[in-house]
C-alpha cells in the first residue's frame, strides 16, 4: 500500500450465504462478485474456506481485495488482493465439533475523474458443519489452542514473532531454560520460552498497538499471535508473522491504495513500526531497546514468504523466510522464527 490521494466509498453491505449474495455494480458498469464458502475437511475437525473478490475485465476498476477469517478462531485470517479478482483460501484446524461461520470482507479500487477511489463492496458469511469423529485430531484439538493436526501428528505451536538480524552476524538464540519469561500468546500469563541471547544484535519486529511506550506481550510482535485488525476482537489472527505484516497495506488500516507487497516509508503505517533489541535479556521491553526502523537502516520489508524447515539446536523453528532491504540497497534474508516454549 502506498500512500496517495484518495477517498473510501462504501457500498452496499452483504451479509449472506454463498446463495444469496448479490453483486454490487461497478461505476464503470458491469457488477463486482462475492463470494463466501465452507465446508468440513475430511473426516477431521478441519474446514476449508474460500472467500473471493471478483470483477469482468474494464477499464476502471484496478484492483480488488479479500479478507477472510473464522470467526473465533486464532490464526485463520488471511488478506489476498489482486488485479481483477483475490481469492482468500485456506483450510483451518477448528477446536470443536459443531457450526463453524467464515467471515469475509471484500473491496475494488476504481478510476474515477480526477482520483482514486476504495470502494466497500460488501460483508459475507458461510456457514459450516463440522462433524466430531473419534479420530486422533480430535484428540489433538482437546489438548488446546497451540496444538493442530497437520494430518499426520500433533504439532504444538507456541506461537512466533519476526526477527531481524540487525548486525548481520547470524541469529543468536538460547533453549528455553537460558531464556526469560515473556507473555508470547497474549492471555496475560508469562511462558518460559526461549529467546535471543543478551550479546545478540538480533531484533523483534513490533508495533506498539497501545501506545504506552513498551512492548507488552507478542501480541505486539508480528507472528501467529497478531491480530488481524488494529481493534476489536483480539483473537483474530494470522497463521504467521508475514500474513499478520500483509494486514499492514490493507484498508482495516487505513490503506486507500491498494498494496504492493513491500512495507516501506510510502506506507503510513512504516513510521510505528519499530524494533526490540532486548539487551540485557530481560523479556522486558525498554525505551532505549526501541528504535524505529529507518534508524535502524531499514528501507523496506518484503511481505512475502516461503515456508522452510530450518531449526536450531534448541529446538527454535525458522520456519519462515522473507526479506528486507538495507539503507545501502542490501538485501538479507529475515525470518519468522517459532520459539521452543516450555509446556
Amino acid at each position: 500500500m502506498k500512500v496517495g490521494v484518495g477517498r473510501i466509498v462504501v457500498g452496499a453491505l452483504l451479509l449472506a450465504s454463498p446463495a444469496a449474495a448479490q453483486p454490487v455494480n461497478l461505476p464503470c458498469g458491469g457488477t463486482v462478485v462475492v463470494e463466501n464458502e465452507s465446508s468440513q475437511l475430511g473426516s477431521n475437525l478441519w474446514l476449508v474456506y474460500t472467500v473471493r473478490t471478483a470483477v469482468p475485465p474494464n477499464i476502471c476498476v484496478f484492483s480488488v481485495a479479500t479478507e477472510a477469517h473464522v470467526a473465533g478462531k486464532l490464526d485463520s485470517g488471511l488478506y489476498r488482493e489482486g488485479t481483477w479478482s483475490a481469492t482468500a483460501q485456506r483450510q483451518v484446524p477448528v477446536d470443536y465439533a459443531g457450526l463453524w461461520t467464515t467471515l469475509g470482507s471484500h473491496w475494488f479500487w476504481a478510476f474515477l475523474p480526477f482520483s482514486r477511489q476504495l470502494f466497500a463492496a460488501g460483508l459475507t458469511q458461510s456457514t459450516a458443519m463440522v462433524i466430531a469423529y473419534n479420530s486422533p485430531s480430535k484428540d489433538c484439538a482437546d489438548l488446546g489452542a497451540d496444538y493442530y493436526w497437520d494430518g499426520f501428528q500433533c504439532v504444538y505451536t507456541p506461537g512466533s514473532p519476526i526477527l531481524i538480524d540487525v548486525g548481520g552476524k547470524g541469529y543468536k538464540l538460547t533453549s528455553v531454560e537460558e531464556g526469560v519469561l515473556f507473555d508470547i500468546d497474549g492471555d496475560g500469563q508469562a511462558e518460559q520460552i526461549a529467546w535471543t541471547q543478551a550479546d545478540a544484535d538480533n531484533a523483534f519486529l513490533a508495533f506498539d498497538r497501545n501506545a504506552n511506550g513498551r512492548i507488552d506481550d507478542g501480541t505486539e510482535l508480528f507472528g501467529s499471535y497478531t491480530p488481524t485488525h488494529p481493534g476489536g476482537d483480539m483473537r483474530l489472527t494470522s497463521p504467521n508473522g508475514f500474513e499478520a505484516l500483509r494486514f499492514i497495506e490493507s484498508p482495516f488500516y487505513g490503506a486507500l491504495t491498494p498494496s504492493d507487497g513491500v512495507i516501506d516509508a510510502r506506507d503510513a503505517m512504516f513510521a510505528r513500526l519499530v524494533l526490540w533489541t532486548d539487551r540485557n535479556h530481560n523479556g522486558i521491553s525498554e525505551p532505549e531497546e526501541l528504535c524505529s526502523l529507518s534508524d535502524a537502516g531499514i528501507v523496506s520489508i518484503a511481505t512475502d514468504y516461503k515456508t522452510v524447515g530450518r531449526r536450531d539446536r534448541y529446538g527454535n523453528e525458522f520456519r519462515q523466510k522473507g526479506r528486507l532491504t538495507w539503507a545501502d540497497g542490501e538485501v538479507a534474508p529475515v525470518y519468522d522464527v517459532w520459539f521452543a516454549v516450555r509446556r
